[in-house]
């Protein structure tokens, strides 16, 4: 018989650190949302199964994906050297986001940051509170924000949508699609004597493991350590929205 060549882990290169599809269906405490990098960033649910209304068996954008109930859902990937960026590092984070109504407090699609000293460095993405519902993604160093977007509209609206957050040091601009679209773009400010790089776990679907736990529905994260260009996402953006109509 002919010998099995498929390579899941060798489709997401080029620059790829994590790509969690989160179609799989794990029980809490089990790590098996399963990154399809070669960089192990597996996540692992917690509190789906505690009778809130969590999932991590619910229909998404592209095949499966969790559905958070806003009350302690979440899922965390280990901190990994992949997944930190430092002064001089370019990223993409992209992902699905369904979100059925603005939140009553800031309700996070993933984060790496905290609150102060050096817990601070990081990033981290959020539906903005009341009936705002705009999605915000920053940068933080250990001194300051260095780097915030801001959509142009609410995303909280009950219908799919994808985000680009990017981070480009060759210009030192960061900037922020919605469904294809650039929605802002901002100057990079960080201090040439400072440092983004997180020090925490990424975490899906809340602040902290504690707070800013997410409503609505997440599928499809995935980050790189390219700056994709515009082309590039409006590109990945028309493929997972209508594949079947999408000429490359």
């Amino acid at each position: 018989s002919a010998l099995d060549q498929q390579n899941p882990t060798g489709v997401w290169v080029n620059g790829f650190a994590m790509v969690q599809h989160l179609e799989e269906s794990p029980d809490d405490g089990t790590a098996g949302h399963l990154d399809s990098t070669a960089n192990l960033n597996d996540g692992t649910p917690y509190n789906f199964q505690n009778g809130g209304g969590g999932s991590t068996d619910a229909e998404g954008k592209i095949d499966g994906a969790d559905r958070f109930a806003g009350d302690n859902d979440y899922v965390r990937v280990a901190d990994s050297p992949s997944l930190n960026f430092g002064r001089n590092d370019k990223f993409t984070i992209t992902g699905w986001i369904n979100v059925p109504v603005a939140p009553s407090g800031n309700r996070f699609v993933f984060n790496t940051a905290a609150g102060s000293g050096e817990e601070y460095e990081g990033y981290h993405c959020f539906v903005r509170t009341g009936t705002d519902g705009k999605l915000r993604c920053m940068l933080h160093t250990s001194l300051s924000v260095a780097l915030s977007v801001m959509s142009m509209n609410s995303v909280a609206d009950g219908i799919w949508h994808h985000f680009a957050f990017v981070r480009d040091v060759s210009i030192d601009k960061g900037y922020l699609y919605i469904d294809g679209v650039l929605n802002d773009t901002q100057i990079d400010t960080t201090n040439p004597n400072d440092d983004p790089t997180n020090k925490r776990d990424f975490l899906i679907g809340s602040n902290n493991g504690t707070a800013g736990f997410f409503t609505g529905t997440i599928d499809e994260v995935r980050i790189s350590r390219v700056a994709w260009s515009a082309d590039w996402i409006a590109a990945s953006y028309n493929n997972q929205n209508n594949p079947n109509s999408y000429l490359s």
